[in-house]
């Protein structure tokens, strides 16, 4: 015979949709209420209620579970500054303050649910106005996913804090992935065409670097002289370049651990570089009590940290001559990694080269270069077998 739960221990039962549910007594205010827990197992949902009741035994409330999504993601906001990059919290409270509060931001925690988040993210938004826009824009689905992720970290938090047993945005079905944008590859004949063409530019360096080691922007734009040795060609990724409001930049840690890493640059793109080492110093000489020494390899005229706009900006007009037409910075790392695929480089260097946590994000990325690579492997057995014949 199962044992009969005391008074105070509150019950527990079993949903249509298969959650579990969970109710404790409360007073609150000289009123008696009833809290609701919920849970993915019945073992979950008695966890929450040991753990109310023990509060409630020490005097606690359990009002904080009444809070609303806005109110919540304020204090989130405060708590997480402190251990993520100024950029991702930027992108944090945009998102907040866009999305997540407009549409959710008056439903309380407690009655945040998979199905009512998957049916919003389900549904068609309209993006706030910008100042030169008269008709609102539809929200795209990258957009819906990047704003899941964000809630699911945030209600990630609230676990972890007490505050829910669910986390509604994990169990939520992402939007469906549109076509992604198409991704602007350099040929090896248009590769060479495009050093060629920036050879004696300013930002010459700066184009065959990221496109020889395939550099993210951010860390092309971090990096300092005392990071390169000019001696063997080697460069070490140590930190990163973010932009902060009003057009400044800061520096900070890499992507991931494994961004930090050591790369060697080829012969040829070394000599450019240590031709534009040259140039820098003799900028700087003209430049005299007006020069900003940062340490940094690739400057403005003045040697000030160049922004990624800027520099994009003046790469173009060299593109466009090389006949490559319009192309993303970010552009230049997936040529580097292509290329060097193509030619038969194992997929791990090319990962660790990339700074790729693990080679299988090199392999989802680089799937249509590999997929090509294994078209190509019955016809060399079939060399190989029929003797050249």
């Amino acid at each position: 015979m199962a044992k009969r739960r005391a008074n105070g221990e509150g019950t527990i039962g079993q949903r249509k949709d298969g959650i579990w549910v969970g109710r404790v007594a409360v007073v609150e205010s000289g009123r008696l209420r009833r809290k609701a827990f919920y849970g993915r197992t019945k073992a979950d949902v008695l966890t929450a209620l040991r753990q109310a009741t023990h509060q409630l035994g020490q005097g606690a409330t359990l009002s904080t579970r009444d809070q609303t999504l806005a109110t919540f993601l304020h204090s989130w906001l405060i708590a997480v500054a402190e251990r993520v990059r100024p950029t991702t919290l930027r992108s944090y409270e945009q998102i907040s303050r866009l999305y997540l509060v407009p549409h959710l931001g008056r439903v309380r925690l407690s009655r945040l649910t998979p199905q009512l988040v998957e049916t919003w993210l389900a549904s068609p938004w309209s993006a706030p106005l910008r100042p030169h826009e008269k008709k609102a824009r539809e929200v795209t689905g990258a957009t819906k996913r990047i704003v899941r992720v964000v809630l699911r970290v945030a209600l990630h938090d609230a676990m972890r804090w007490g505050l829910l047993t669910v986390n509604a945005a994990a169990d939520a079905r992402p939007p469906r992935r549109e076509t992604p944008p198409t991704v602007r590859v350099l040929a090896p004949v248009e590769a060479v065409a495009v050093l060629d063409q920036c050879e004696s530019h300013r930002l010459g360096a700066f184009v065959a670097v990221a496109l020889a080691v395939g550099l993210r922007e951010g860390e092309a734009l971090a990096l300092r002289w005392a990071d390169v040795d000019l001696s063997t060609g080697d460069v070490t990724i140590t930190r990163t370049a973010y932009r902060l409001p009003k057009g400044k930049i800061a520096y900070g840690e890499p992507k991931s651990a494994t961004s930090r890493r050591t790369v060697r640059l080829p012969a040829v793109v070394l000599d450019r570089l240590k031709a534009h080492r040259r140039t820098q110093l003799e900028s700087r000489l003209l430049a005299g009590a007006t020069w900003e020494d940062h340490d940094l390899v690739f400057t403005t005229r003045r040697g000030r940290p160049l922004h990624a706009r800027s520099v994009l900006r003046d790469v173009q007009p060299l593109l466009r001559k090389a006949g490559v037409g319009k192309m993303r910075l970010h552009d230049l790392r997936h040529s580097c990694a292509t290329l060097l695929l193509a030619q038969g480089v194992d997929e791990k260097a090319v990962a660790e080269l990339l700074g790729h946590a693990d080679v299988r994000l090199t392999r989802a990325v680089y799937q249509h270069v590999l997929a090509s690579q294994r078209d190509q492997v019955p016809n060399a057995m079939e060399a190989i077998l029929s003797g050249g014949r």
